[in-house]
């Protein structure tokens, strides 16, 4: 509602919020694409290490397992799980922009959704269901809030002590507590 005591039209808040978010992302990543990208090519290298001395270690049956599991020579095992993450990516990537749209609309149109919501309450228990919309909007701001800051905590606390043990890829498993504790 502070847009609308100030003149500013609701579409017009609506989308310089969502561009702020974005925006917001994207310069995290541009900031930080080098990095993660070097950190997710030892964290692979890592894995591909760990594959070849569990081959090495394992017992008879489960080294026969590695060794019918790959096709040629190169083949590693995590090659169909990276297939299955990329495919994770492009899936979370469409479901992510779907959301901002979503929430595009619902800022813009939110008076008319919850109008028409609303007709759909028996005319005596509008003035309750008023006042449950209201408290049920308060809940879910302190929820985000509370959340997006634990999150932030967590992502910071983790790359905190995770450069100072000396961990490889700190920023990539900082990135990856912060979206797991989001989430």
């Amino acid at each position: 509602d502070l847009p609308k005591r100030r003149g500013v039209p609701r579409w017009l808040a609506a989308s310089a919020l969502v561009l702020l978010c974005v925006g917001a992302i994207a310069t995290f990543l541009t900031a930080t694409w080098s990095s993660l990208y070097a950190q997710g090519q030892t964290l692979t290298e890592h894995l591909r290490g760990l594959e070849r001395e569990l081959e090495l270690h394992a017992p008879g049956p489960i080294a026969d397992i590695f060794n019918r599991s790959q096709s040629g020579a190169d083949a590693s095992m995590l090659a169909s799980w990276a297939v299955a993450i990329g495919g994770g990516i492009l899936s979370a990537a469409g479901a992510f922009t779907l959301a901002w749209i979503l929430v595009v609309y619902l800022l813009i149109e939110a008076d008319m959704t919850y109008k028409w919501v609303r007709g759909f309450v028996p005319a005596r228990l509008r003035t309750r269901f008023d006042r449950t919309a209201q408290e049920a909007r308060a809940a879910a701001f302190g929820y985000v809030v509370g959340n997006v800051a634990t999150s932030i905590c967590a992502g910071i606390y983790v790359f905190i002590w995770l450069e100072a043990l000396h961990v490889p890829a700190a920023l990539l498993l900082a990135v990856l507590a912060f979206v797991f504790d989001f989430v």
